[in-house]
């Protein structure tokens, strides 16, 4: 392909397996490989060969004169550039209980970008491209950013194992959640509404910036919660405390450019 080449395709999860055994790849961002994992040699080999029968059917392979399959080749780049990407970008966003889950991966590798994303499950589409995508503006929509003021709360630190305790311990249970986010050092009236954060139905984003160029993989993971009052961002402080901190949409804004500021 040339460095003015844009492609996009949609793929089926045993096929992105097919895939990346054929750019000697281990794993891919957003893929879960447990399944694959959990078949014995022959089963397989029977999945992948399925997924080599549709690839050729849809033009995606063909086979060589040797015999040996050849990959389209934006294929093949996107594939390869996403699974040995330097750089990457992840946002998984969940609706309040078990509703909407919506993921978006980002990858920059040289002068390519590819955007991965999840029409359905068990479905994985990619967008190639030359030209860096409107990251920035697809995480704001998965999260709801619109015009939204900070809850009238104090930012406030607490142990990321503490708040994992208090969660399980109190999940529902807004008054023993808001003696418990007290006594780790948030005042009343923030305790109150960090509570009802916790306790009540909530929308929640994961959005994490991964950097594979240093020799021991660096990452930058911000957690985004909103309710009726709107957005909290947690994010580490060192490496066992979380800041808490109340935001408003221009907040939210600063903190997902800083991240899409390390791709």
């Amino acid at each position: 392909m040339t460095t003015t080449d844009t492609a996009t395709f949609t793929l089926s999860q045993e096929e992105v397996y097919y895939l990346l055994g054929q750019v000697h790849a281990r794993g891919l961002l957003g893929v879960d490989s447990a399944p694959l994992a959990a078949f014995d040699a022959e089963q397989r080999r029977a999945v992948l060969g399925a997924a080599a029968r549709a690839l050729l059917a849809r033009g995606m392979i063909a086979m060589g004169a040797d015999g040996q399959p050849l990959l389209d080749s934006a294929v093949r780049a996107a594939i390869h550039a996403a699974a040995f990407a330097p750089v990457s970008l992840t946002a998984i966003a969940r609706g309040p209980g078990e509703g909407r889950l919506d993921t978006y991966v980002v990858h920059h590798a040289e002068s390519l970008w590819i955007e991965h994303t999840q029409p359905t499950p068990g479905l994985h589409q990619f967008a190639l491209s030359p030209a860096p995508p409107a990251v920035q503006a697809r995480i704001e929509q998965m999260l709801g950013v619109g015009a939204q003021t900070p809850p009238p709360a104090r930012p406030f630190s607490i142990a990321q194992a503490e708040l994992e305790r208090i969660k399980a311990a109190a999940e529902g249970q807004e008054l023993a959640l808001l003696d418990a986010v007290a006594a780790a050092g948030a005042d009343e009236p923030t305790a109150r509404l960090f509570a009802e954060l916790l306790a009540g139905p909530r929308d929640s984003a994961i959005v994490q910036s991964i950097d594979q160029r240093v020799a021991e993989e660096k990452t930058h993971t911000v957690t985004f919660l909103r309710n009726q009052h709107g957005f909290w961002v947690l994010e580490s402080v060192d490496l066992s405390h979380l800041s808490c901190r109340p935001a408003g949409a221009d907040d939210v804004r600063r903190v997902l450019a800083d991240l899409v500021d390390q791709l």
